[in-house]
């Protein structure tokens, strides 16, 4: 008899467990997948943990900053001595700039660039005798004279670069009301003029040694270069 119970229990059960994976199988095999994606995960995380972590930036020794700062040192020293080696001139600029100065400039820098590094012209300034293309030499003085001003500055002083003279290279008008003599002029006094510079002075003293003197001022419109509006500028300003 207690065979007969036990068997009869075992049969139960089976039955039991068979009902329920049938009418629950969706269910088992959901479950089932959870498990496998919690394992997995597991695994994962274990895995990442067990991972080394990145190296830090290399320190920097004071050995290695030293040899970068020397490194600086240098190159600023060659860019330094291939500037002094492209030579420089240094030029006294005044009158009516705005920061009247003496000025280190490169070689064959022109009067515009000087004007410039004293900070450019003045509202007031008269650039109608001075030649802004000339070029300048070492130790020399720029003087932009004002609206109104009449003569020149003291001798020694020049409105363009010149050595020795009161005069203006390539085109200032001459001091005061005096007239050029166009038939006795040098080449300097002859630049004095507003629109002459050293290549017409030139052509005028090869003209004079050519032809003879000028008879009137009206023929320096004979010489190459100076044309009907050069002379309305120089008529006022030469004689014969």
């Amino acid at each position: 008899m207690m065979e007969t119970f036990e068997k009869g229990v075992y049969d139960m059960k089976h039955n039991w467990n068979r009902e329920f994976l049938q009418n629950n199988r969706q269910l088992v095999i959901k479950a089932a997948a959870v498990i496998v994606i919690i394992v997995v995960a597991f695994f994962v995380f274990v895995l990442n943990g067990n991972e080394p972590d990145e190296e830090p930036p290399p320190v920097q020794t004071a050995q290695q900053e030293s040899s970068e700062m020397e490194a600086s040192n240098d190159m600023e020293e060659s860019v330094s001595g291939e500037l002094e080696a492209a030579g420089s001139i240094i030029v006294d600029v005044g009158g009516a700039v705005e920061n009247p100065q003496v000025v280190e400039l490169k070689e064959n820098s022109r009067v515009a660039d000087a004007i410039s590094a004293a900070g450019g012209l003045k509202g007031s300034a008269d650039t109608t005798g001075i030649n802004q293309a000339a070029f300048l030499s070492d130790g020399e003085k720029v003087y932009i004279p004002a609206k109104g001003e009449g003569a020149l500055p003291a001798s020694g002083v020049s409105q363009a670069p010149v050595s020795g003279s009161s005069a203006a290279l390539g085109g200032s008008l001459s001091s005061g009301n005096q007239k050029v003599n166009i038939n006795q002029a040098s080449s300097e006094e002859l630049q004095t003029l507003n629109g002459v510079g050293p290549a017409t002075a030139e052509k005028i003293m090869d003209y004079r040694s050519s032809n003879g003197s000028f008879k009137s001022i009206e023929d320096i419109k004979s010489v190459d270069g100076i044309g009907d509006k050069t002379f309305e500028k120089l008529k006022e300003h030469i004689t014969v």
